[in-house]
């Protein structure tokens, strides 16, 4: 039976890389010597037709080759959510391209192959990168300055808000870095609906008490539980104001802010050294939020950059009272 015209220029071609490799092993002993690599195929092109994923390498050597893919590879990949977005390229996120090992495949392919590109990807690194978007995610009081009858919240209209499915958007994230589609990731997301909040009749509604550094929970418009937290520094303090839940994270990951206080730090995975504890509840407002604290003695103190601290089985007891939209006021009181 007589070969395709594919598959003798296939068998031609190895032909040709075994001349190559015979020649390089021949030299090898001068270049064993001088310390220098020998290129077996490398300078060799690459069959007419070879792709790398979608990208098209037939006819370029090595080295052109893995500058394709590379171009192609490396485009930032972009987020977004609703008028907002967001870019990030693969390294930031760590993908691990095998781009070279995925050449050195091509090199040896029949015309027309393609080759699949393995890629390393960070799964927390990624799920850090979209929980650090979605606690600064948030819609601003609609007024930060609050009077209040005593401790007791009245009426309030609330803006509407935004709460990110970490999980999810983290997973769409990662199917786009396995590949080379840079198509735009729609976070996942649910809307919080703007509604008015009647301290008498609300399910929940958290009461943060700045001045005496307290957390009052109000459960159905009767005061249930009293805490002590802290709260933010003088130069960095609570934010006053109608608020409402957004985000909820059991053993979140600290990111550093993008605040000159955080620079030099490092994030923080889940363990007894986060500065976040076990429980992250976040705000309406960015990168505010009620959080547990590995530091029990700071309660009772103002000693945070912002947040309300609270010791870590009493936030993981709030933690499971409030939902998404649960409105929190934080007053001078």
């Amino acid at each position: 039976m007589r070969p395709s015209g594919s598959r003798m220029a296939g068998c031609l071609r190895a032909v040709a890389l075994a001349v190559a490799l015979a020649s390089s092993l021949l030299g090898s002993a001068e270049a064993r010597g001088a310390n220098v690599a020998v290129p077996v195929a490398a300078s060799l092109p690459i069959a007419e037709g070879v792709r790398v994923g979608p990208v098209l390498v037939g006819g370029m050597d090595a080295a052109e080759a893995e500058a394709a893919v590379w171009e192609a590879f490396d485009r930032p990949l972009r987020l977004v959510l609703g008028g907002q977005s967001w870019q990030a390229r693969p390294a930031q996120l760590g993908a691990r391209p095998a781009v070279g090992s995925a050449v050195r495949q091509a090199l040896y392919a029949y015309p027309g192959q393609r080759v699949v590109l393995g890629v390393g990807t960070a799964n927390q690194l990624v799920y850090s990168y979209v929980w650090s978007l979605a606690v600064s995610i948030g819609q601003p009081a609609v007024n930060p300055q609050v009077l209040l009858t005593g401790s007791r919240p009245p009426a309030a209209g609330l803006r509407e808000g935004v709460v990110v499915d970490v999980a999810a958007s983290a997973a769409a994230i990662l199917v786009k870095l396995r590949g080379f589609n840079r198509a735009p990731v729609e976070l996942t997301h649910k809307r919080i609906e703007a509604w008015m909040v009647e301290s008498a009749t609300a399910p929940a509604t958290v009461v943060v008490q700045r001045a005496l550094r307290e957390l009052l929970f109000y459960k159905d418009g009767r005061l249930a539980r009293r805490f002590t937290v802290a709260v933010g520094l003088p130069e960095y303090p609570t934010p006053l104001g109608r608020f409402a839940i957004a985000t909820k994270l059991v053993d979140p990951t600290w990111i550093p802010p993008d605040s000159e206080w955080a620079e030099g730090f490092e994030p923080v995975g889940p363990g007894p050294d986060n500065p976040l504890g076990t429980r992250w509840i976040g705000l309406t407002s960015p990168q505010i939020g009620i959080h547990g604290t590995p530091d029990p003695d700071s309660l009772g103190t103002a000693s945070s950059h912002g947040c309300i601290r609270m010791s870590i089985p009493e936030v993981e007891w709030l933690f499971s009272q409030v939902d998404a939209g649960t409105p929190v006021w934080v007053i001078e009181a």
